[in-house]
């Protein structure tokens, strides 16, 4: 009868690491991982070794094998993990039953569930509308401010189906990391005019993606108020000349109506480069402006739209008004 007497501790293994299909952070070596079953492998071992794998408190067993004809070896968990960083270390016991020390640690971080992050906003800058609250632009590349968690990528799509999920059809935006409890997005490509439905979903560490979150209801509008269609008059009671469409009068305070407008646009009387008066254009169309102090001779009145989204029409010389009011 010949026995073999091996009375050798075996070495503690070497350097452990998390498998590449484990590690679903946003490098595949920040051993950051939303996997609750994470594989760990490392350097070989005696072969025919079986190798244990350890949690935190270095007596939790997660799990045995047998290394391979090479030593190699990598072990699963065999129950669910919690949230947080695990400090797994292994020991190798040879054939012969001699346990050895055990290896360096490996921290790797769980990390499940990333939160709904906040409802996109256009930035102040970008809501170029007549409120910086009314989710009107003329930017066809608007930037969006998103609430979220310092670290984690919030991304933010057009819900082209508002179905409150990122699928066929949708159109992503951008995505930016949170810095400050806020990230930041700008658009890209340009976005065409018309309305949208924004939302954002936010990736955690461990590359988790959250719901998407609430809706933010945006028109895009990078139209220019038309010059060609707006008309101005002076009314039938003030012009006092020998037609009622001469644009004369013996008046020093009249009114001129404008037709042709933008709806919602602010409108701009001017005489030369000066503002005469102001008027928001109703819904047909129309604004009237009601001038006082006028001097005799001719006043040569443009007009310039400014619509509810922020742009911003030319001017057209549109009415000569003569006012005369020395008698013969």
């Amino acid at each position: 009868l010949m026995v073999d007497v091996d009375t050798a501790v075996p070495a503690a293994p070497g350097a452990l690491d998390l498998a590449t299909v484990s590690d679903t952070g946003s490098s595949n070596t920040d051993n950051i991982t939303s996997d609750t079953t994470p594989t760990i492998s490392g350097a070989p071992v005696e072969p025919g070794a079986i190798v244990t794998l350890y949690d935190s408190d270095g007596t939790t067993v997660l799990g045995t094998t047998v290394a391979d004809g090479s030593g190699n070896w990598s072990i699963t968990p065999s129950s669910v993990l919690s949230s947080g960083v695990h400090n797994f270390t292994t020991k190798q016991t040879d054939t012969a039953g001699n346990q050895g020390p055990a290896s360096a640690p490996l921290a790797v971080t769980i990390v499940t569930g990333a939160p709904i992050p906040g409802t996109p906003d256009l930035t102040t800058l970008t809501d170029s509308g007549i409120s910086s609250g009314d989710n009107l632009t003329n930017d066809p590349t608007p930037d969006f401010s998103v609430s979220g968690v310092d670290g984690n990528t919030i991304s933010v799509f057009a819900d082209v189906n508002n179905d409150g999920v990122f699928n066929a059809g949708d159109i992503a935006l951008g995505s930016a990391v949170v810095a400050g409890g806020v990230a930041t997005i700008t658009a890209a490509p340009d976005m065409l005019d018309g309305p949208y439905v924004i939302r954002a979903t936010q990736t955690d560490l461990g590359g988790n993606v959250s719901a998407a979150s609430s809706p933010l209801a945006i028109t895009i509008d990078t139209v220019v108020p038309s010059t060609a269609t707006p008309a101005l008059d002076l009314i039938t009671a003030d012009d006092s000349g020998s037609s009622s469409t001469d644009n004369r009068t013996n008046k020093t305070a009249y009114t001129i109506n404008a037709t042709g407008l933008e709806p919602g646009a602010t409108v701009e009387l001017k005489e030369g480069a000066t503002v005469i008066a102001t008027a928001i254009v109703s819904a047909g169309g129309t604004a009237s402006f009601s001038l006082t102090g006028a001097t005799e001779g001719a006043h040569n009145y443009v007009v310039a739209q400014t619509d509810a989204a922020g742009n911003v029409s030319t001017t057209a010389t549109l009415l000569t008004v003569t006012v005369d009011v020395t008698a013969p």
